[in-house]
């Protein structure tokens, strides 16, 4: 059985990619997932936190698939390389979700969320990039200017994909590979 906190999300969710922050109030909110307005602010005391918590969901969620995808890698290539992959795939497979990201990243919602937080979903990456740097795999540049590098492709990849509808395990490989070929020292 789903909780009421997760069919707010859901709601939530598909409401803000479809019209927008300010064009969903929350009692349209309440109302599509089948919660009174009363419930829907006893999980969530204002919109902003609204937005935070499906925003922290979401990243959750990409969180556990990326651990789940690239768990067993060796090298620190391969890593780097099946964490492109798997991010790319979990954004296509979920696309009201990367919307949603996009959304926030491009809005002023995104200064609401605090930095820690939006550090903690960039761990892992950072943590590989400086691993790559440290093992010299890869281009000795600031390391939040390859994490901008690397979302920059992902995101063009994704907004190519889902233009087209359609995509195969071979492109995003050969996608994955171009994106390596501009980072690594080879």
């Amino acid at each position: 059985m789903i909780s009421k906190q997760d069919k707010i999300l859901t709601s939530a969710l598909s409401l803000f990619v479809e019209f927008g922050f300010h064009g969903t109030p929350t009692s349209t909110i309440a109302k599509t997932a089948w919660v009174s307005n009363g419930i829907l602010f006893h999980y969530f005391k204002t919109k902003e936190d609204l937005i935070t918590g499906l925003y922290i969901s979401i990243k959750d969620d990409l969180m556990k698939y990326l651990e789940w995808k690239t768990g067993d890698n060796i090298t620190t290539e391969s890593v780097i390389k099946n964490m492109l992959k798997a991010t790319i795939i979990w954004w296509l497979e979920n696309k009201d979700k990367y919307h949603y990201i996009q959304q926030v990243h491009f809005s002023p919602h995104i200064y609401q969320i605090d930095w820690s937080i939006q550090e903690t979903y960039m761990k892992p990456y950072l943590d590989v990039v400086e691993r790559a740097k440290h093992e010299k795999i890869i281009k000795n540049l600031p390391t939040y200017l390859i994490l901008s590098i690397l979302s920059g492709h992902i995101n063009a990849i994704c907004e190519y994909f889902l233009s087209q509808k359609t995509y195969s395990e071979q492109d995003i490989k050969e996608w994955v590979d171009l994106i390596w070929n501009i980072i690594s020292v080879k």
